[in-house]
């Protein structure tokens, strides 16, 4: 989602942006933006603290995607696997159904052997090259797109937000509109 570690390097620290430095990344969100545009479902697993974790979502001048954008947040330090099937039990959707991207070889590797339903696509090396490769494997094709499948895609940030709050997480409202 950006270079570098936002809990390392803080929220001028990271890489992210239009131009320059952080290019690929900004990219990648577009990508992604795009994504969560025809219905497919967006869900973030970091390791990092939650605040840390949300800074750029909420607070960076560059992040195209917010916190609202996203079905299901989680933030800690559990292995992803586990956070995968949290986000799972969430959604109230199927491991085969997901998608697991992932800039580290381990957590790739983790994932695969612990949910091997899960798609986890090998990325490049360099982030230049993620939208390519991930456009390249056709993981989000579908035959035809409609209202219904965006507006069902909220139905379930919605849910997901509820069952959050009502397990103590914090939501972080905020609105706003991407001229994407």
């Amino acid at each position: 989602m950006w270079g570098g570690v936002i809990g390392d390097d803080g929220l001028d620290g990271i890489q992210l942006s239009a131009h320059g430095d952080g290019e690929q990344f900004h990219r990648l969100q577009h990508f992604l933006w795009g994504l969560r545009q025809r219905g497919i479902l967006l869900a973030v697993c970091i390791k990092n603290d939650l605040h840390d974790a949300l800074l750029p979502f909420e607070k960076h001048p560059e992040m195209v995607l917010r916190r609202e954008d996203c079905a299901a947040f989680v933030a800690n330090w559990n292995d992803k696997a586990e956070n995968i099937r949290q986000i799972r039990d969430t959604l109230n959707i199927g491991l085969d159904s997901m998608v697991f991207l992932d800039d580290s070889p381990f957590e790739r590797n983790l994932v695969r052997e612990l949910l091997p339903d899960v798609v986890v696509p090998e990325l490049p090396d360099d982030p230049a090259d993620y939208v390519r490769e991930i456009s390249r494997l056709n993981l989000f094709e579908t035959s035809s797109y409609s209202r219904e499948g965006a507006q069902r895609a909220e139905l379930y940030r919605q849910e997901a937000r509820r069952q959050q709050s009502q397990a103590g997480y914090p939501h972080c409202p905020r609105h706003r509109h991407a001229g994407v």
